[in-house]
């Protein structure tokens, strides 16, 4: 018979796991609640036939899986702020039908960041103030506004980019055609419109961890890199659907060898960059390590966050 003292070493180790699951499950489950919540305020942002169910529970487990030692009312933000992302994209890349169109929705959101009230019936830039103003609480805004306010132009304007290269020639004349598709190192440059950076920074004002304020820079740099990994897991995981559509896709431009050689590179330039700030940043490390792992294991399951059209 084992000692009293091992067996509840043992027990203690053994439950450990299992407590630990438990507290990240009622994590996920609290930042779900908080994002069904969000869409019940901005119901006209998200219809049932654009955005199903299984939104709010996909994206609580990728939000808590990044930062599971986190809080249910730190995570909020980051969570809000990647829901947000989706109506924006659905609404240039679906329902624009003009560069006036597209651009305006830009330029209220850009006023909304700097402090502007969004005009009235505008939802998206009503959410946006309020993602804007719980994030004035934290004494970290302040400073680091104008990076969260470039990496949201960043994100809008490769939107827009994105929009231009589907639909601006035919918008101007029909008679042209749709516009020539760009490169495929042009696609790899726009990844802004993932938006992962910009949720990251947000994620990086509400937990402003030691280190973090010395490695923002590099923070970015690598948060940079793994966007644009993520947005090529993506294009591999929605591939079958968009195939019949007009929306852009890395294979629309190259073949699936070439993709997957370029994910490699990008993996590994990636782990290269987070080792680098694992001493001088360790918790903003092993942020963009889970939130890398945890996209490759999604993806590759041939998982995605939109409904199936």
């Amino acid at each position: 018979m084992q000692p009293a003292h091992q067996l509840n070493r043992q027990a203690s180790q053994e439950g450990e796991p299992a407590q630990a699951e438990d507290v990240t499950e009622r994590l996920r489950i609290q930042c779900e609640d908080d994002l069904r919540s969000t869409i019940a305020r901005y119901s006209d942002l998200f219809p049932s036939d654009v955005f199903d169910g299984g939104l709010p529970r996909k994206l609580a487990g990728a939000i808590v899986a990044q930062a599971p030692g986190s809080t249910a009312a730190l995570l909020a933000h980051e969570a809000r702020a990647s829901l947000w992302v989706f109506p924006v994209d659905w609404l240039i890349d679906t329902r624009a039908r003009s560069r006036e169109e597209v651009r305006g929705l830009r330029q209220r959101c850009l006023a909304v960041a700097d402090g502007a009230d969004p005009e009235p019936g505008d939802a998206v830039g009503a959410f946006l103030a309020e993602l804007r103003d719980d994030l004035a609480a934290y004494p970290a805004f302040a400073e680091r506004r104008p990076l969260w306010r470039r990496h949201l132009a960043a994100m809008l304007a490769a939107m827009v980019r994105e929009w231009d290269w589907r639909f601006a020639r035919a918008a101007s004349d029909p008679r042209e055609g749709p516009a020539a598709p760009p490169t495929f190192e042009d696609y790899q440059d726009n990844a802004d419109n993932f938006g992962s950076t910009w949720v990251n920074v947000v994620h990086w004002i509400a937990h402003d961890e030691p280190g973090v304020a010395e490695c923002l820079p590099g923070l970015v740099d690598a948060s940079q890199r793994v966007q644009q990994t993520l947005r090529l897991f993506n294009d591999l995981a929605t591939w079958q659907r968009e195939q019949n559509t007009g929306d852009l896709n890395a294979l629309r431009l190259v073949t699936p060898d070439v993709l997957e050689r370029r994910i490699g590179e990008l993996l590994t330039e990636c782990a290269a960059l987070i080792d680098a700030l694992a001493g001088p940043c360790p918790d903003g490390a092993d942020y963009l390590r889970r939130q890398l792992r945890y996209s490759d294991a999604f993806y590759s399951a041939g998982d995605d966050y939109w409904r199936r059209l």
